[in-house]
């Protein structure tokens, strides 16, 4: 019985030692072109395999078959030139490979992108390896057994999180980055400026990635911000009252940031969340739990005369207007200095005295 027992284990074991060494056999003939493919990269352009990024399958010419793309892109400071290199997926034999020189110490990376015009491409990214700096795509696709820049550009960083998104949903891809603000409005931040988060999208037409701001208008058809009027000047500032009093309740700085953008300069919303209260649900003003009202802007009056003042370039305005505010012992009358500055986006508040 113990003996029949002892083979009856002893088979088992050895059905499970077969099965086991089955599955971890001979590779896949895919698995087999990646590393055939991987070895040629490395011992062709005598790279270390520590260099490489992981393999990308994807088909780049768009026949409906996966190709092997190899790159030295790995999003990080590197020692090594710029290569990229697409192999058969078939036999991991060479289609084409491109080699950057002197590119060493640029961080970059390698997206799959989905273009409405090209289809199938991948977005080759550049990086500045400190603050604010060059940020660059190239979008890139396999024609003719090449690889093929079909568009290209710029930005000053690239966006939050994904700067690789699908805006509206098509399937088709966009890019996010990021534009720095700097000078008028945002000059007294202390360091080079403030982000504007920006995307490029493709046009068509024109077989191009075409900026678009913040607010959601293309670049290239932005009209230039006129000589602000005293009907202009109240809207904002009465506007922008009330969106400081829309803050009864907790929010994130996020959400503060975004509701006071179309009104405030990047100085007026830099020093308004220094002022804020935090709490475990977000930020409010002081001016909604104390009797510290110095970062409510006036409640300005549509029946009121408003006087404006402008510099002698016509980019910033001083407006004033006589208010009732609230002090700490009840409304006082007063006259309300509110100064605007002219944008690249529009006027917007900059600061206000009494």
């Amino acid at each position: 019985m113990y003996m029949k027992r002892t083979l009856s284990v002893l088979a088992a074991s050895a059905i499970i030692i077969t099965a086991t060494s089955i599955s971890h056999a001979a590779p896949s003939a895919k698995q087999q072109a990646v590393y055939s493919a991987s070895a040629s990269f490395i011992k062709e352009y005598k790279l270390d395999k520590s260099e490489l990024a992981p393999p990308l399958l994807y088909d780049l010419n768009n026949d409906g078959k996966d190709e092997v793309i190899l790159t030295t892109a790995k999003y990080e400071i590197t020692d090594s030139d710029l290569y990229i290199g697409v192999y058969s997926l078939a036999n991991g034999k060479k289609i084409t490979v491109r080699h950057d020189q002197d590119t060493n110490g640029i961080p970059a990376q390698i997206r799959r992108v989905k273009n409405k015009t090209y289809k199938n491409c991948i977005a080759l990214s550049t990086h500045g390896t400190t603050g604010f700096e060059a940020f660059g795509v190239e979008v890139l696709t396999l024609r003719n057994n090449k690889l093929t820049n079909v568009a290209s550009f710029e930005a000053e960083g690239e966006g939050e999180n994904n700067f690789v998104i699908d805006l509206n949903k098509d399937g088709y891809h966009e890019f996010a980055a990021l534009e720095v603000e700097s000078g008028i409005g945002a000059d007294r931040l202390g360091f080079s400026g403030a982000a504007n988060n920006i995307t490029f999208r493709w046009d068509e037409a024109k077989k191009k990635y075409i900026q678009y701001g913040p607010d959601g208008i293309r670049e290239d058809q932005r009209k230039p911000v006129g000589t602000l009027t005293t009907k202009q000047a109240l809207d904002i500032l009465i506007e922008a009252y009330k969106v400081e009093m829309s803050f009864d309740k907790p929010q994130s700085l996020k959400k503060i940031e975004a509701a006071m953008k179309p009104y405030f300069s990047h100085n007026f919303i830099y020093e308004f969340q220094g002022s804020l209260r935090p709490s475990s649900n977000g930020y409010s003003p002081t001016y909604m739990e104390t009797d510290d009202f110095s970062s409510l802007m006036p409640s300005y009056n549509t029946k009121q005369k408003l006087t404006l003042k402008f510099n002698s370039d016509k980019t910033i305005a001083i407006s004033s207007q006589n208010v009732e505010v609230q002090g700490e012992e009840g409304f006082v009358s007063t006259t309300a200095i509110t100064t605007l500055v002219k944008t690249k986006y529009g006027w917007r508040i900059d600061s206000f005295d009494y």
